[in-house]
C-alpha cells in the first residue's frame, strides 16, 4: 500500500499530467503492472476534526478505514 498526500486537487492533476507525459514514469508503471494481479486507487479526504495523521515508527500498524457519509435533508 502506498499513501500519497496531495495538497488539493491541483496536486492530483499535476501528478496525473506528469505520469502521462514522462516517458520513464510510463515505462516504470508498465513494468510494475506486469507484477500485479490487480490495482485499485482511491482518493479520499480526511475529516478536519481528526487532524492530520503524523508519521510513526516503521513497526506501527495502521488501521485504514474509508467512510461514506450519509446526506440528511
Amino acid at each position: 500500500m502506498h499513501l500519497w498526500r496531495y495538497n488539493g486537487y491541483e496536486d492530483i492533476d499535476l501528478m496525473t499530467d506528469n505520469m502521462q507525459s514522462n516517458q520513464s514514469m510510463r515505462i516504470a508503471d508498465n513494468e510494475t503492472a506486469k507484477l500485479l494481479r490487480c490495482r485499485h486507487s482511491i482518493l479520499t479526504k480526511s475529516f478536519s476534526f481528526w487532524g492530520d495523521p503524523q508519521p510513526r515508527e516503521p513497526t506501527h500498524i495502521y488501521d485504514m478505514r474509508r467512510y461514506v457519509l450519509r446526506v440528511f435533508d
